[in-house]
C-alpha cells in the first residue's frame, strides 16, 4: 500500500489519485494519528472508510473522509525518533527541534495557513516550554549537542501568549544551566527588544525573519500585516543586539513596478548596513504561487498563470508568471545572472540596467 502526505497532497489529494494509480491512498494535513490508524486498519484488513483525513481509492471511486482535527495540546505527542540523527550529524553539528505548528500569519504566498485552514482547531500551537526543554536536554545528554535549529513556522507566536511561551523556553534553558545555541524563525512584528534580548541571553544566535519587501504595495499583497517601517524597526533591534540575520525577502511579484525595484534595492541596503548582522542570500528572488496559497487562486483568477511542460503531470506544481510590467520582468531575466551569494549590489552597475530595460522593452 502506497500513501503519501504533506502540503501537496493535501491539496491535490483527488488530481494525485487519479494521475497515478500506483498511489493507493494519501494523508489529508497532520499525518501521526491519520497514518498510525492506516497502518492498523491494513494490518487486520479492516475498512478504511472511519479514518479522518484519508482520501484513498476504492475499486474506480475515489472516497474522500472528513477531515481531522488538528493535534492539540502538542505534548501528547512523543518525542520524535532520532535513529537517523548519528548519520546527519556527520555532516552538520546540530539538531532540528519542532516546538509549535502552524502560524497566525495570513500571507498570500503562504501555504501553511491553508494546510491547516482545512482541519479544525487553533492554527497555531505550541508545546510548553518544559517539553521543548525536556527534549533539548535529552538531545544534548544523548548526543553530546549544545546547538539547536527551530524549524517552527513561527517560534514567537500570536500576542502576549505567544511571547510568554519563548520567554517560559528561555528562562527554562537557563534555570537548568543548559549551555546551548539555537535559531528561529519569526516574523517582523514578533522582534520584540526584551524579549529578544532574553533569548539571546538563553542562546538565540540566528533568527530567520520574513521582511519580504521593502515596498509596503507589496507587503500588502502579501497580506503581511506589517509595513516598511515595521521591517526597518525590527532590522534596527536585531542590529542592536547583535544577532545574525537571513531575512525572507522578495524582489518580484507579479505586480512589482521598475520604481518598486529601486525601493527594494534601497531597503536591502539598509538591512545589510552596518556590518554582517543581517546578509540576504538571494537578491533577486521572486514570489512563487504554491499551489494551495491565495496568490496561486488570485492570479488563476486573473489568468496570469501558464505551465511549463511537464513529462511527469498533465499540469504543472509550479506555475509560473509573467509581471505585468514588461520593463520589470525583462529586468528580472537579466537578473536571473546574479542569482544566490554573488548577487550583492555593489557588484551590479544598476544604474546601466535601468537604463537599458526602457529601450528593451520598446523593442
Amino acid at each position: 500500500h502506497i500513501t503519501f502526505g504533506g502540503y501537496l497532497p493535501t491539496f491535490l489529494h483527488d488530481e494525485l489519485l487519479r494521475v497515478f494509480h500506483q498511489v493507493d491512498s494519501i494523508v489529508r494535513g497532520e499525518g501521526e494519528f491519520t497514518l498510525l490508524e492506516l497502518a492498523e486498519k491494513l494490518k487486520s484488513g479492516k475498512s478504511l472508510e472511519d479514518i479522518p483525513g484519508l482520501t484513498f481509492r476504492k475499486g474506480e471511486n475515489l472516497i474522500i473522509n472528513p477531515p481531522r482535527s488538528l493535534i492539540h495540546p502538542l505534548d501528547e505527542l512523543s518525542f520524535p525518533a532520532r535513529d537517523t540523527l548519528p548519520f546527519l550529524l556527520k555532516y552538520q553539528d546540530y539538531a532540528s527541534i519542532c516546538s509549535s505548528r502552524g502560524c497566525y500569519g495570513k500571507c498570500t504566498f503562504c501555504s501553511i495557513h491553508s494546510f491547516y485552514g482545512r482541519s479544525k482547531g487553533p492554527k497555531w500551537r505550541a508545546r510548553s516550554a518544559s517539553d521543548v526543554v525536556d527534549e533539548m536536554e535529552k538531545l544534548a545528554q544523548n548526543y553530546n549537542l549544545t546547538k539547536f535549529a527551530f524549524p517552527d513556522d513561527n517560534f514567537i507566536g500570536p500576542g502576549r501568549k505567544g511571547k510568554l511561551r519563548a520567554m517560559e523556553i528561555a528562562k527554562e534553558i537557563l534555570k537548568r544551566g543548559l549551555k546551548v545555541r539555537f535559531s528561529i524563525l519569526a516574523r517582523a512584528t514578533d522582534v520584540d527588544p526584551a524579549l529578544f534580548a532574553f533569548l539571546k541571553a538563553a542562546g538565540m544566535g540566528t533568527i530567520f525573519v520574513g521582511f519580504e519587501s521593502g515596498v509596503d504595495r507589496a507587503l500588502k499583497t502579501f497580506a503581511k500585516m506589517a509595513t516598511v517601517e515595521d521591517n526597518k524597526k525590527a532590522a534596527r533591534i536585531i542590529k542592536n543586539l547583535g544577532l545574525k540575520c537571513y531575512p525572507g525577502f522578495m524582489m518580484f511579484d507579479p505586480y512589482t513596478t521598475l520604481d518598486e525595484v529601486k525601493a527594494n534595492l534601497e531597503f536591502t541596503a539598509f538591512l545589510e548596513s552596518g556590518g554582517e548582522f543581517i546578509e540576504i542570500d538571494d537578491l533577486f528572488n521572486s514570489l512563487q504561487p504554491f499551489v494551495g496559497t491565495p496568490i496561486y487562486y488570485r492570479l488563476k483568477e486573473e489568468d496570469r498563470l501558464y505551465r511549463k511542460p511537464s513529462s511527469l503531470l498533465p499540469y504543472d506544481v509550479l506555475p509560473a508568471y509573467k509581471i505585468a510590467d514588461q520593463r520589470v520582468e525583462l529586468l528580472r531575466e537579466k537578473a536571473r545572472e546574479f542569482r544566490h551569494k554573488m548577487a550583492k549590489v555593489n557588484y551590479i552597475n544598476f544604474e546601466k540596467l535601468f537604463r537599458d530595460v526602457p529601450s528593451l522593452a520598446k523593442n
